[in-house]
Parts: structure tokens; C-alpha cells; sequence
């Protein structure tokens, strides 16, 4: 099935191997997700820039798509909230952070991009994270962010930022509600 997925998509491109570029693909990648994050360079000397391109661009539709699914001044319940996030980090080659600010009933409020990194890092600071969930008036606030070249598995620096973040959030009576990691298919909180 991915692979006539890929296919397809490649076809659409007029490559004139398409059934040989997707298996390609999936011997590198392994996954869709694999093909969706990969680096456009690498995919460019795989596939050609048109093949390349618009792999990217399907990776870049699919995260805005799972953007536009979580609505403002709805509530979400945890295996939802999973759902969502894995959409919202499709196709990223480089680690994002989100904050996702409620209200009090636990309604989304405000969804923001907070930071934007490397491969295995966001750089963004508490500082940041507070800044935007004052600005949304926010009661409690998600944490999200992406592992594009691992598994979801905290590491000792996501352990430290998530203690630092809700200890400066409770100071302003801002409750933490979760911090999740996704990475590929999976989502994780960090407890």
C-alpha cells in the first residue's frame, strides 16, 4: 500500500521509474514517514528535484492538515491529543516545539510554533514558552515536540527542560498539562 502511495505521488512527478524510485525510497527509509523526513538534498539525489519537491510538499499538506484538525475552543482527550500530534510533526527533518495553550475548561486556546532546531534540538528556552502562554492568557498548556531522527524516548535534556518549564509556569499559575514527544508513529508523554 506505501509503496503504491509512493508510486503514485512519484508518477504524478513524470518520473519515468516510478515503481523503481519508490521501492528505492522504502529500502532507505523503511517508512512513509521515513520518506516524508528525510532530507530534501538526499531525497533530490534519489529522486531528482521535481520527485523531491514535491515529496516535501505532500509531507508539508499532511502537517498543515493536522494543524487545521485541532481546533480552537475544543477539548481534547488524551488518546486525541496523541492523534493529532503525530500529524502535526509528518515530514519535519528538524526538531519543533509547540505550545498549546487551554483555557480553563482544557479547551485549545492558541496553538503556537515555539521553536525550531536541528535534528536534535529545538533551542528554545522556558523563557519563551512562558511569554506565549501569557500572551494566550492560557490556564494550562501542552508541550509537544518531535524527535525526527530517534524514538520517543525523553533524554536527560528533555527530563530538565520539562521540570524547569512547569516550575516556572506554576510560579505564574499556569498548570503544565503534559509535555508528549512524537517521533515517527509514536507519541509519548513525559511523566
Amino acid at each position: 500500500m506505501i509503496r503504491k502511495v509512493l508510486e503514485n505521488l512519484l508518477a504524478s512527478a513524470s518520473l519515468p521509474d516510478a515503481h523503481g524510485s519508490a521501492e528505492l525510497l522504502l529500502s532507505r527509509y523503511h517508512t512513509l514517514d521515513g520518506v516524508f523526513c528525510a532530507d530534501a538534498s538526499d531525497l533530490t539525489d534519489l529522486v531528482g528535484e521535481r520527485g523531491a519537491m514535491l515529496i516535501k510538499l505532500t509531507a508539508a499538506t499532511v502537517c498543515r492538515r493536522a494543524e487545521d484538525n485541532l481546533v480552537s475552543g475544543t477539548r481534547y482527550n488524551e488518546v486525541e491529543m496523541r492523534e493529532h500530534l503525530i500529524g502535526f510533526f509528518c515530514g519535519s527533518a528538524i526538531e519543533l516545539l509547540y505550545l498549546i495553550s487551554l483555557d480553563e475548561s482544557d479547551e485549545i486556546i492558541s496553538i503556537d510554533l515555539i521553536g525550531e532546531g536541528t535534528v536534535n534540538s529545538a533551542g528554545v528556552t522556558p523563557r519563551r514558552l512562558l511569554d506565549a502562554a501569557v500572551r494566550n492568557r492560557a490556564k494550562s498548556v501542552i508541550i509537544a515536540h518531535n524527535h525526527p531522527a530517534g524514538r520517543a524516548t525523553p533524554s536527560s535534556e528533555d527530563m530538565a527542560f520539562t521540570d524547569t518549564a512547569e516550575k516556572l509556569l506554576c510560579e505564574i499559575g499556569i498548570r503544565l498539562r503534559a509535555h508528549y514527544i512524537v517521533a515517527g508513529n509514536q507519541c509519548r508523554r513525559i511523566d
